[in-house]
């Protein structure tokens, strides 16, 4: 996931969930962490169908038009929800909040790719928040390779 927040710039942050064992590292040279599964902000578990069901509480989206990205064409379409509505993907949001929601969806396999969130979802977190979700190898074998989180 990538954030931009005011205050501290970009910061890009991995997440991994193999079983029950957690990890996570808050940039691309920081080391990886282990941590309890449940204190991972994203929800790893049944996550299409997490996804599928933020897709259903769309209401008025827009298609703001074909855009290619991750070496893909996709509908990129607008709108937006609460803060609590994204309560199934990231963990612990705060509610009352309004966030504007862009996903991008695969032209040829209608699959999620690519979700950015732009506003609060915790009260902490400045109104200009922008976070980028990125989901890549759909539907691949991936071989997983544990972190090496040393002692």
């Amino acid at each position: 996931m990538d954030v931009v927040a005011p205050g501290f710039g970009f910061v890009q942050i991995e997440m991994m969930a193999v079983g029950d064992q957690a990890f996570m590292k808050l940039s691309k040279d920081a080391p990886w962490a282990s941590l309890p599964l449940d204190q991972v902000p994203f929800n790893f578990a049944g996550l299409g169908t997490t996804l599928q069901n933020l897709l259903t509480r769309i209401e008025d989206g827009t298609i703001t038009g074909p855009e290619a990205m991750l070496d893909i064409q996709a509908y990129r379409v607008e709108t937006s929800i609460t803060s609590e509505e994204l309560s199934d993907l990231i963990t612990s949001v705060d509610s009352g909040h309004t966030v504007s929601l862009t996903l991008w969806i695969d032209e040829a396999g209608h699959t999620l790719r690519q979700i950015k969130i732009d506003g609060q979802l915790y009260d902490d977190d400045a109104p200009e928040t922008v976070r980028l979700v990125i989901i890549e190898a759909v539907d691949i074998p991936v071989e997983i390779e544990l972190p090496d989180i040393g002692s």
